[in-house]
């Protein structure tokens, strides 16, 4: 919790920040941080406020539409307040605001509402005069816009006459579709021109384009979704409705959703769907149907009550740097990982996130106390991406890598060529842990009930050393230790025992051989069959195993040199573990050398199992789609991988053919 002179500074600096990123984003079309990075900053500003509320001034980001009007283009006053969207993050959230609304009613008034997508491109508001289209305006500051009507005539789904002569003015989305998007951005790369970062960018350089001939080009779309003149409207679902009859084009995705939990439904559905829909949003937009109620409870500072959007769990979000630790891992390797303020990031929350090495530390600048952009993909560790260096108030600390290990303080060492520093001490405790856990992983050994707290009771008791010592464990070693009573301690030994049987490709992977990883331990044991091979095989030998670099070679060939660790084999062998080949036909099915990406979340299977399938059938995993991909099997809410496929235009399989197929093979 911060106190009120560091909420007043905080909220200072966010101001700063946030006023800095939307002029350049809004007035001079340079995207300096994503939009959802913006958001974070955006919506931490807004909690403080509330917190806060003495800290509220007109002039805050908060209280303001967008940025001013270019000023190469004529003004247009807006007839009607163009105002924006109070976001919301969650479904807490989304019940936070109809319990707030309701309060604002009479009492046994009950809500229903209207969802739409947040189409993420550029607001328009199209002003007609018996039927005729006479002008067209960005919505600027909210009350005065750019006029962009000459552009705007180049848009075909935009109607220059109306199915009726009428006067309205009616409010909509400039967009691109993703594919031409992409279309332009090769011309660009074609003709050595700057490639576009989004296409909101591309779509809001190409309405403020000075020669319409360019506009004409880009290939704009619009959906329009509101109507600000009154024709007698009582819905929002008749708005739509009047709105295609008019000769609009609108989205038919927006849907009629009921209550909260219909808003909720609908929010998943498209979250869901996001690689299908042919152009970018972000969200949803969820509107109070009844626009009776709308009129009732109005706008408060420049945001309606009437409605909200409920924006996707962002893939980048904003949060402070707490501290700066140091992890060592198997390989005696030092990983500096920031440690943050609890945050949400594509709906779970982070609270740390790797730095990787000294070398990333440096390059970013990231600092104790700084303010950080951090980015999730999927479920992997997040990556700190952008210092907000301007957020600084000079308290900020600078890390330097420790010259002692943390754990056990023997001598850090940096080898050459290298940029990971390392603990020289091989007995160390957090070396020789992080090694006995990384052996019992479930694509190691896969030793049920023994998880790290575990091999961390049993180091410390002075039962094991090594991971060959887990085989020696006994029943009645167990029994005296706290935690453990006969049942656990019988469930471990037998679990360990059920493990000495296992293929050569696992056990090669359980030996945390550096640089060798799941599927170049299955080529190994492809290739070479018996660990015997593997123990005297020349460097020149390893490269002749597949896709094994000299990198690797050397790496292979200097851990099998070892003494300690030909004793350790020599271990395991003795007590009782037993290798089998798992050498694979590969010529024996439809998915023999195939290269196959998975991405999503499969329902009927876990992804270990499924790819110990496909290597079963002698397919090749790979975890990035390129020109090489011959298959993509997609699950539920894949992410860009599965829009790279239908670029590269792979193969793409949903779950279902991928089973039969399965079954086929």
């Amino acid at each position: 919790m911060l106190s009120k002179i560091e909420a007043k500074q905080r909220v200072k600096k966010l101001r700063e920040a946030i006023n800095h990123y939307r002029y350049a984003y809004h007035v001079l079309d340079k995207s300096l941080i994503s939009d959802e990075a913006l958001d974070s900053l955006k919506h931490e500003l807004y909690k403080l406020e509330q917190q806060f509320p003495e800290f509220i001034t007109s002039d805050s980001p908060t209280q303001r539409v967008v940025g001013e009007p270019l000023k190469e283009f004529k003004k247009i006053r807006h007839q009607f307040p163009v105002i924006s969207i109070e976001d919301i993050f969650s479904f807490d959230e989304l019940k936070e605001w109809e319990s707030y609304v309701l309060k604002l009613l009479p009492q046994n008034k009950k809500l229903d509402y209207f969802c739409e997508l947040k189409i993420d491109g550029i607001d328009i508001v199209l002003t007609y005069e018996k039927g005729a289209l006479k002008t067209a305006a960005t919505r600027g500051d909210g009350k005065i816009g750019e006029d962009v009507t000459q552009n705007i005539k180049t848009v075909e789904a935009i109607p220059l006459w109306l199915e009726k002569p009428i006067d309205v003015v009616v409010r909509g989305e400039i967009f691109i579709n993703k594919k031409d998007f992409i279309k332009i951005n090769d011309e660009q790369k074609k003709n050595n021109f700057p490639i576009f970062a989004n296409p909101r960018n591309l779509t809001a350089g190409s309405i403020r384009q000075l020669d319409q001939k360019i506009t004409a080009k880009r290939r704009l779309d619009c959906y329009v979704f509101e109507i600000l003149t009154d024709l007698g409207q009582k819905t929002h679902q008749e708005v739509h409705q009047t709105l295609k009859s008019l000769g609009f084009k609108t989205d038919d995705r927006a849907k009629y959703a009921g209550g909260v939990s219909g808003v909720e439904e609908f929010h998943n559905q498209w979250y869901r769907s996001r690689p299908k829909v042919p152009f970018d949003y972000d969200g949803i937009v969820a509107v109070i149907n009844d626009i009776k109620i709308e009129k009732l409870l109005g706008t408060v500072g420049k945001s309606p009550r009437w409605m909200r959007a409920y924006k996707f769990p962002a893939e980048q979000a904003t949060t402070v740097v707490k501290d700066i630790i140091v992890q060592v891992g198997r390989t005696g390797a030092l990983t500096p990982v920031a440690i943050l303020e609890p945050t949400k990031v594509m709906g779970s929350t982070v609270s740390r996130a790797t730095l990787h090495n000294a070398d990333e530390v440096k390059r970013l600048d990231v600092r104790i106390g700084d303010t950080v952009i951090i980015q999730k993909a999927g479920d992997v560790i997040p990556d700190i991406i952008k210092v907000l260096k301007n957020l600084r108030i000079g308290r900020e600390k600078i890390f330097k890598m420790p010259n002692k290990c943390p754990i056990c303080f023997g001598h850090v060492i940096r080898r050459e060529g290298e940029v990971a520093y390392y603990c020289s001490n091989k007995k160390c405790f957090a070396r020789q842990h992080a090694e006995i856990v990384h052996f019992v992983s479930r694509k190691g050994f896969n030793i049920d009930g023994l998880g790290d707290k575990i091999v961390e009771h049993l180091i410390n008791e002075g039962l094991i050393k090594n991971a060959a010592d887990l085989f020696n464990l006994t029943i009645g070693d167990l029994e005296p230790i706290e935690r453990f009573a006969e049942k656990s301690a019988t469930n471990l030994v037998e679990a360990i025992q059920k493990s000495k049987k296992i293929e050569l490709a696992k056990f090669i992977y359980a030996l945390g051989i550096r640089h060798i990883g799941e599927e170049t331990a299955i080529d190994l044991a492809n290739h070479f069959g018996k660990i015997e091979k593997l123990q005297g095989a020349s460097p020149d030998e390893f490269l002749k195993t597949k896709d094994i670099g000299p990198k690797m070679a050397q790496s292979l060939y200097d851990w099998f040199r070892q003494s300690t660790n030909l004793d350790l084999i020599k271990k395991f062998l003795e007590a009782g573990v037993h290798l089998v080949s798992s050498r694979i036909t590969r010529e024996s099915s439809l998915l023999a050398n195939k290269n196959v990406v998975l991405t999503g979340a499969l329902k009927s299977m876990g992804r270990e199992e499924v790819k110990e399938k496909l290597r079963d059938l002698g397919a090749d995993i790979s975890e990035s789609v390129s020109s090489k991909t011959d298959l993509v099997v997609v699950g539920e809410e894949p992410g860009s991988k599965y829009e790279k496929a239908v670029k590269l235009g792979i193969r793409v399989i949903k779950e279902e053919e991928f089973l039969k197929m399965l079954q086929g093979a």
